[in-house]
């Protein structure tokens, strides 16, 4: 029990530590360590490349010799980072192996990283009796469960805070034994304590064709979807342990304390007369979300109810002000531009406008940003409005 405690502290301080490089806008590293779909794998995709093309993979380490998609995961996990946070301010490193199991995985990455938090995705070649798993690792829980185990303490030993994700959902999967893994990674999560991801979740609303390349592996879309969520996690990473929870007739208000979010650039908190939500220094004034030029905010948020609807409420003071709002980064079902919605100049709405909403078909993670790429001061958020359709 003592051991075990001394693994649950290392997790809180590790994690206490990220939180406190986020607050005060240091540099942090974010480490993707899994199989085929952290390392990108795509042998089918017209974008395709060569292997090891993804810039995050370590320069001197090997890697699988398959091809990668067009992105991965790890890929667009930086490129999303350094949009919400700003370049320079996280460095993501994919160690993902195709065919990896969890005891190769750990075996194959035992060199310290030095990074802050390390994304876990592994038990899919776990579950499987493939013939390029171990034998002794084939569909063997027990020893996934001692494995993993050992993972958690190794990456925990290096000083990182860790996040697992669940192996996620292939094809239209109809697979027991992957999904026993699944539950039996929630168990170990909640005995070391650190934060578990359901990646299920999050590619329900797409057709399946869409986001993967074969059977298993993801296409661009799909892994740019993957880092999507994530990101939007990273960026509320101070409420991981109790994320923000909408459902119908809920309102997302102005708040720096109520759900993490990320912010890029001037972004503050300012009382108006006008606002639609919250409490000011008086009962006639509310709280809005004041974007300066040029500036950004970000957060995830979850719900437990499918088929709702986002509406942002706004206002636009200044004709070189302008409001880009976007859904998981723009990445929606077919070709839909319903995933972004763009105001520019003198305008307000403060009450629902049928074309100006996001559509959540499936419950789960979803990710909100919001940016004033205008050259002005002068945007206003009030909040955003959850109702059913």
């Amino acid at each position: 029990m003592a051991q075990l405690e001394s693994y649950q502290l290392k997790q809180i301080t590790a994690f206490a530590s990220l939180l406190k490089k986020r607050v005060n806008n240091q540099h942090i590293t974010v480490v993707c360590q899994g199989d085929s779909m952290t390392y990108g794998q795509d042998t089918f995709s017209p974008d395709r490349r060569l292997a090891k093309s993804d810039p995050t993979c370590e320069i001197d380490s090997t890697y699988s010799e398959h091809e990668q998609a067009g992105t991965t995961y790890p890929e667009s996990l930086q490129e999303f980072c350094d949009d919400i946070f700003g370049k320079g301010l996280v460095t993501v490193i994919n160690r993902g192996f195709s065919g990896d199991w969890v005891e190769a995985s750990m075996n194959r990455w035992k060199q310290n990283p030095h990074a802050d938090v390390h994304f876990v995705m592994l038990g899919t070649n776990d579950s499987t009796t493939n013939f390029y798993v171990a034998k002794e690792a084939q569909q063997n829980i027990e020893k996934y469960i001692t494995d993993m185990s050992k993972l958690i303490e190794q990456i925990l030993n290096f000083g990182s805070a860790v996040v697992l994700l669940t192996p996620p959902k292939h094809s239209n999967e109809i697979d027991l034994m992957r999904n026993t893994y699944r539950k039996t990674l929630q168990l170990i999560a909640k005995h070391y304590q650190v934060p578990i991801i359901d990646t299920t979740q999050f590619y329900k609303p797409f057709p399946f064709q869409e986001v993967q390349s074969d059977n298993v592996h993801y296409n661009s879309k799909g892994y740019r979807l993957l880092s999507a969520k994530l990101t939007g996690i990273l960026a509320s990473m101070s409420s991981i342990y109790h994320p923000l929870q909408v459902r119908n007739q809920s309102v997302m208000i102005p708040s720096f304390d109520e759900y993490g979010i990320a912010l890029r650039n001037q972004v503050d908190l300012q009382e108006q007369g006008h606002a639609l939500f919250g409490v000011g220094s008086s009962a006639s004034k509310g709280i809005t979300f004041h974007l300066h030029a040029n500036s950004k905010l970000t957060f995830s948020f979850m719900t437990e109810e499918d088929e709702l609807v986002i509406y942002p409420l706004f206002k636009i003071i200044h004709e070189d002000c302008a409001l880009t709002i976007e859904l998981d980064f723009g990445i929606a079902p077919g070709q839909s531009s319903a995933g972004k919605l763009a105001f520019c100049g003198i305008q307000e709405q403060k009450l629902p406008q049928d074309g100006n909403q996001f559509h959540l078909p499936r419950k789960g993670h979803y990710t909100l940003s919001v940016e004033n790429p205008g050259k002005a001061e002068g945007s206003f958020v009030y909040g955003f409005l959850v109702k059913r359709t």
